[in-house]
């Protein structure tokens, strides 16, 4: 059973709370299976935690047993233990990652709550590099002109590996430690990065997508932001085909 507080699928907690004689026999059925309940934000998780455990214990008064009851995600679990209940559904911080802050400076607080350290790496391999002249363009629909002499790698990643096209002519990946721009629309596999900056780089060099070389990081979460989206968004388009490597 869900209980959504998001206005979509599940079922309304002013309901759950306020008609619970006539929707006894209902609710019992449905809480077969434990309750699963979404907030709609950090704001207001504190008060729809108490309204919803009222809510509960008023089937539970009924005789309707709710099971094992869930309500935090990763930004609950972080910021309001008082919704911890009887287990937890962690998310973006398994990859050590908040989610996102409104406003930014939310997330100072939270982190002296929960020390998280970004734990997932992203990286692809150059398989070609080549000079090129200033005026010429990389790319479909030639969305990058070089405005001087050029080295372009081409790495083997694109938005069927997590990539995103939004990406295009955006942001940087590392290379040998050093930032190197995505310059080009990234294509399903294959994009390209500007390493004129970066001495010595060599056909073969890993190219860090997201995760930390030397020095630079690039986290996925200021990626997030840049785009105008959330962190879980760019952690779930990593593709399937995007081999796994996990390091105790």
């Amino acid at each position: 059973m869900v209980v959504n507080i998001l206005n979509g699928l599940g079922a309304d907690p002013r309901v759950l709370h306020g008609q619970c004689h006539r929707a006894g026999r209902f609710f019992a059925a449905l809480l077969e299976a434990d309750p699963v309940i979404r907030f709609a934000s950090r704001a207001v998780a504190g008060d729809l935690a108490i309204d919803l455990r009222a809510a509960i214990e008023r089937l539970r008064a009924l005789g309707v047993s709710p099971g094992q009851l869930h309500l935090a995600n990763s930004a609950a679990i972080c910021a309001r233990p008082s919704t911890w209940a009887d287990m937890v559904r962690p998310g973006a911080i398994l990859y050590g990652y908040h989610q996102g802050f409104t406003p930014p400076e939310k997330k100072a607080e939270v982190m002296a709550q929960i020390d998280l350290r970004p734990c997932l790496s992203l990286r692809a391999r150059i398989i070609s590099l080549r000079e090129i002249a200033l005026g010429q363009s990389v790319g479909y629909g030639a969305r990058f002109v070089a405005e001087k002499p050029s080295r372009i790698a081409v790495i083997a990643a694109g938005y069927a590996d997590g990539l995103l096209r939004a990406r295009t002519n955006r942001g940087s990946v590392l290379v040998r430690g050093l930032r190197a721009p995505l310059v080009g629309v990234i294509s399903m596999d294959l994009s390209t990065i500007d390493v004129t900056g970066v001495p010595g780089v060599a056909v073969g060099d890993i190219v860090t997508i997201y995760g930390r070389d030397g020095a630079d990081a690039v986290e996925v979460s200021d990626v997030a932001r840049e785009l105008g989206t959330v962190t879980s968004d760019l952690l779930c388009a990593i593709g399937r085909r995007v081999r796994r490597f996990y390091l105790s």
